[in-house]
């Protein structure tokens, strides 16, 4: 059994009454991630590289040259700013132009009501029946809607706003975003979709 700083994220083979790394006094949780009970498949390099997707532009030049053509199915991207500086924006806008590629998309957001995204995908001129939303923070019901619809890209917005069950920590903490993060590439692996977080 392992124990989990519900602050910081450090693990520990023991439980202690304080987090020997950042020093929260009674953090240390039980670790509920759970074991894989077989072992993972082991492919030769030449096989992998002959199973290789295509990439699949997104249709924003400067956002495909980035990507090195566009995303990968089940490759799982971060991205990263200072706030206000328009992530959502670029975001919506590159899930119309994915979608106008005839790809579905799914943004799930965390921070926003759907009405507040759909009033800016108005405003950006994003009208796509490929692109849909879902309001949650809970990243079992986002995976659930997800592993419903099946979209070909999953943008997660924002990845500090949402939590997953059985992580004794508030949305945002290291263990929240470590475990949500992890939960979302599991699935896109899984699922051979990709995703933005």
């Amino acid at each position: 059994m392992k124990y989990l700083c519900s602050t910081c994220g450090h693990r520990s083979a023991k439980w202690m009454g304080f987090c020997p790394q950042c020093g929260s006094r009674k953090a240390l949780v039980e670790d509920q991630t759970t074991r894989r009970a077989t072992p993972p498949e082991v492919v030769p390099v030449a096989s992998a590289a002959a199973l290789a997707a295509d990439r699949s532009p997104v249709g924003i030049g400067e956002i495909d040259r980035v990507l090195g053509g566009g995303v990968v199915p089940g490759a799982v991207l971060l991205l990263g700013g200072e706030p206000g500086v328009g992530k959502s924006t670029l975001l919506l806008q590159a899930a119309g132009s994915f979608a106008e590629t005839g790809c579905s998309v799914l943004i799930a957001t965390a921070e926003e009501s759907s009405h507040q995204v759909g009033l800016r995908a108005k405003r950006l001129g994003v009208d796509s029946s490929r692109v849909s939303l879902v309001a949650d923070s809970d990243i079992d019901a986002i995976l659930a809607a997800a592993d419903t619809m099946r979209p070909d890209l999953l943008i997660v917005d924002s990845i500090q706003a949402v939590s997953a069950s059985g992580v004794g920590s508030v949305p945002g903490s290291v263990s929240q975003v470590r475990e949500c993060a992890a939960r979302v590439i599991q699935y896109a692996k899984a699922r051979a979709t990709a995703a933005v977080l």
